[in-house]
């Protein structure tokens, strides 16, 4: 299992995005987590089909606090534990039989 963690504070600009496009490409990573990410909740979430993902938790952010947002692969099984604005708990495993 492959994990892109990754503070994106800049995720509003069309070329960061294309620039996490391209990295997720390359490295084909299974969960990839954003956090600092200055949109919205429903912004976040557009990413999921432009980063080919199946699903996305997203913590909106709230106030001056800034988001964060965990996208997975339909291979995953991927439950959120708790989160508040500073950390998702998620507990994950590969499903059997899905590759």
């Amino acid at each position: 299992m492959s994990i892109i963690s990754w503070i994106f504070r800049d995720l509003g600009h069309q070329k960061e995005i294309l620039v996490l496009k391209d990295l997720v490409q390359l490295f084909k990573p299974d969960i990839l987590f954003l956090c600092e990410t200055i949109m919205n909740a429903n912004k976040i979430e557009e990413l999921t089909v432009k980063l080919a993902f199946q699903s996305t938790f997203v913590v909106d952010k709230e106030g001056g606090r800034q988001g964060l947002g965990l996208f997975s692969h339909e291979n995953l099984e991927c439950n959120i534990m708790s989160h508040s604005t500073n950390f998702v708990r998620a507990k994950v495993r590969q499903e059997e039989g899905l590759t």
